[in-house]
């Protein structure tokens, strides 16, 4: 008969009913595995070494964007109104940030379609490069012979790549030369053109200008025009846009990238473009409202000339009557409550397409209308209890104000 020499974690039970581990067993258990689990803990270890080590480190880069509020009807209903209307004016802001529209521009003026870099040994590579590259053209002796791959200090630089839509997304292979001569082939390894740095070079549908190329001879270098679509949508992922407190009316920006380079141009191209619609979409709306005014002086002109012409007249027949203290009184306010009137009767359409009848804001909005009608509606009752002189001479006075 064979004997089991491994001790045994044991479970007693109490009087009570519950179970108890013995904690001599449980440490024999571990003393008896000590050297499995030792070689577990040193195996994480060495793989989260490796990983640190080998990792590509993302950089993450930061700008504020502050959004200038414009006044609207909303901001005398009340806090609910005005925290509806600056949530909603910060959230388009942000849809806004986000757009294709801006993203795509940033996309653009970067270039960001365009892989041009290095090709690295599988795995260790570009950890490698990162540790002992130094500036470009400080080559790192390659290992194991292999002068195919980069190993730091190579360098290329791309100011012309056009390729057909057949090979949008393809991945091409660029081999270095000797002075300044290189080739491209396709992933087939078919030789696609040769040409020179700084010289256009063209074939199967390919236009390619390389403005740089530091390299050894021989050294490969991955090259790739992504389509464009696909490029947007992958920043518009990547880019965070949150308003930083509460109705602040600033924004922040975020956007990780292994290249901080890469990442901060990024945030810089996109708060510009942002920066620019804003000024464009102001300048054409100002252009609107000063083309309308344009159109609506000389009506307004020769509104006030008629009712100056009116007043003047009913002074001479009421041989120059002036308008008493009360009278005035009453003629600032009635005034005052209709130029209110106007002003939201002037955006209620706008109330009407951002809210439904039944929303709080809505209901505020035309509840503050009618509280304003119905103090204009006092005021004329004492009108009427005024002379008719002085009735007469307020209703000019108004009329021309």
């Amino acid at each position: 008969m064979k004997m089991n020499s491994e001790p045994n974690l044991q479970l007693s039970v109490r009087p009570d009913g519950e179970e108890e581990i013995d904690l001599r067993a449980l440490f024999a258990v571990l003393a008896a595995e000590k050297w499995r689990i030792l070689l577990a803990a040193l195996l994480f270890l060495i793989g989260g070494i490796l990983y640190v080590l080998l990792a590509t480190p993302i950089y993450r880069a930061d700008a504020l964007v502050q959004v200038e509020q414009k006044s609207t009807p909303l901001s005398a209903i009340g806090d609910v109104a005005d925290v509806l209307e600056s949530s909603s004016s910060s959230d388009a802001e942000i849809q806004l940030i986000k757009s294709r529209s801006i993203v795509g521009k940033a996309v653009d003026a970067l270039d960001l379609t365009l892989v041009a870099e290095p090709k690295y040994f599988p795995v260790i590579g570009r950890a490698w490069a990162r540790w002992f590259g130094s500036r470009p053209g400080q080559f790192v002796k390659p290992l194991f012979g292999l002068g195919q791959f980069a190993w730091g200090g190579e360098l290329i630089k791309i100011s012309h790549f056009k390729v057909p839509h057949s090979l949008l997304g393809q991945p091409l292979t660029l081999v270095a030369g000797e002075g300044g001569e290189y080739q491209l082939f396709d992933e087939d390894g078919q030789l696609l053109l040769s040409g020179w740095v700084g010289q256009r070079a063209s074939g199967y549908g390919i236009e390619l200008t390389v403005a740089q190329l530091i390299a050894r001879p021989g050294t490969k270098f991955n090259l790739m025009r992504k389509p464009r679509l696909e490029v947007i949508q992958s920043f518009q992922k990547r880019l965070k846009v949150s308003e930083k407190g509460r109705k602040t009316g600033i924004l922040a920006l975020q956007i990780e990238d292994p290249s901080p380079r890469r990442a901060r141009s990024f945030l810089d191209q996109v708060s510009k473009f942002y920066l620019r619609q804003n000024v464009e979409r102001l300048s054409a709306e100002a252009a609107k409202s000063l083309a309308f005014l344009r159109k609506q002086l000389p009506k307004v002109r020769k509104q006030v000339e008629n009712a100056e012409t009116r007043m003047n007249a009913f002074r001479q027949s009421a041989h120059s009557v002036d308008i008493s203290i009360e009278t005035k009184s009453l003629l600032d306010q009635i005034v005052d409550l209709e130029t209110q009137l106007s002003e939201l009767n002037l955006k209620k359409s706008e109330i009407q397409r951002k809210f439904t009848p039944k929303h709080p804001s809505y209901r505020a909005f035309m509840a503050q209308i009618r509280a304003l009608q119905q103090k204009k509606t006092e005021l004329e009752a004492k009108v009427k209890d005024l002379p008719k002189t002085q009735q007469e001479l307020l209703r000019m006075t108004r009329d021309l104000k």
